[in-house]
């Protein structure tokens, strides 16, 4: 559907009658798109509606947020909610956020890797089956685990495609607001996994800057790293799991 509108310029003697298409639907290049067709996401959501609607409220629950007096303005939650390839960046986006809340969750995650006890497997991964203790191995250091930092299990625990599916099992992707660079081409090809990443880092970044930093590690560490089937560790074991089952079979 498309719609041609018309206006009439009187700056000359005689008058000059102009005509602007809008188009709307896929997008073609060349062709000046309605603005209210820009302000829609992928899966045909307005954007006016998230407020209006009560679309932030549905976020707010399915990230569990006032679960931990971590609750976040309705403005804020919809700006975390906007990637920057959104309508050119007319409304406020998630980018600063994204960063912020990024860099937190990657800090919070050496945390939560170096306080995991030594596997079977990391001391045969260094041939170190015949040495008495992680210690000795030089895996241990102070009672902390360092043989996990730079590990699959460590990097995979906030990989974009695990904090992608972390916003997907939420119930959340729907409500994002960003643009495909092709309707046609698969999700790889548009960056979903990236988009996804940035909204659950936004909202971090938010929660960290208006509630604080210990309300932020409450949150990443009950929430995300909890170990319940849609936390980040659970997903990201599944997906570990998935990997090194599909080598072992090629």
């Amino acid at each position: 559907m498309s719609c041609i509108r018309l206006g009439i310029n009187y700056g000359t003697k005689f008058g000059v009658r102009s005509v602007t298409y809008l188009h709307t639907g896929a997008r073609v290049r060349g062709l000046k798109r309605d603005p209210s067709e820009s302000l829609k996401n992928p899966y045909g959501l307005h954007f006016n509606s998230l407020l209006k609607d009560g679309h932030v409220a549905t976020v707010r629950k399915a990230l569990n947020l006032e679960k931990y007096g971590a609750d976040l303005p309705d403005e804020l939650l919809a700006q975390c909610l906007t990637h920057k390839s959104f309508a050119q960046g007319i409304k406020p986006y998630n980018q600063k956020l994204s960063i912020i809340g990024g860099h937190f969750i990657k800090f919070q995650a050496c945390l939560y890797s170096v306080n995991q006890p030594v596997s079977d497997s990391q001391l045969q991964k260094v041939g170190a089956e015949s040495i008495t203790s992680p210690e000795a191995a030089g895996i241990m250091v102070n009672g902390l685990n360092f043989g996990m930092l730079g590990k699959g299990e460590s990097k995979m625990l906030i990989s974009k495609q695990t904090m992608a599916e972390f916003i997907q099992r939420r119930g959340v992707d729907k409500l994002v607001f960003w643009n495909k660079r092709d309707l046609e081409k698969n999700h790889i090809y548009n960056g979903e996994f990236t988009v996804l990443q940035t909204v659950l880092n936004a909202v971090v970044g938010g929660i960290y800057l208006l509630k604080g930093q210990e309300k932020a590690a409450e949150y990443v560490t009950h929430e995300l790293f909890n170990g319940n089937d849609n936390s980040l560790t659970k997903i990201s074991e599944q997906l570990l799991s998935k990997s090194e089952s599909t080598e072992k079979n090629l």
